[in-house]
């Protein structure tokens, strides 16, 4: 089974940002994104969100990158 791709509105809900948060972040590849082909859409894997928001947490940090 594929692993489930989301769409940036699902990621940024789960990490509690604004979409130009999620659209920087991958920018900066702190996000990484899935490019669909033939298409300006990008996804993101839902394990690397949850897998960035453990380091986050394991950091101290609340889950935006930012000190509690």
């Amino acid at each position: 089974m594929a692993e489930p791709l989301w769409k940036p509105a699902d990621v940024k809900k789960r990490l509690n940002c604004g979409l130009a948060t999620v659209y920087r972040l991958a920018e900066r590849g702190v996000l990484p994104t899935v490019r669909i082909p033939g298409t300006n859409l990008v996804r993101f894997k839902a394990e690397r969100i949850e897998e960035l928001l453990r380091t986050w947490e394991r950091a101290g940090r609340n889950g935006r990158g930012r000190r509690a």
